[in-house]
């Protein structure tokens, strides 16, 4: 089962638009979830964020 990810934060990169959370992986010394888009583009996004900024959805298509 897929796990899907978006920021709904304005300024966040591709706000609104779902993504799929490949992984969480330290960055840095951060703890970051690497997130691929559907036409390929991937993004590291700070997996603690203390204002919430994530909404999470089961990945439909995966699940069939």
């Amino acid at each position: 089962m897929a796990l899907q990810i978006r920021t709904t934060h304005p300024y966040g990169f591709r706000c609104g638009e779902w993504a799929t959370l490949v992984s969480t992986i330290s960055v840095r010394g951060r703890d970051c979830h690497l997130v691929r888009f559907p036409d390929g583009m991937s993004d590291f996004w700070v997996a603690d964020v203390p204002e919430g900024r994530y909404e999470f959805r089961e990945d439909a298509e995966a699940t069939r």
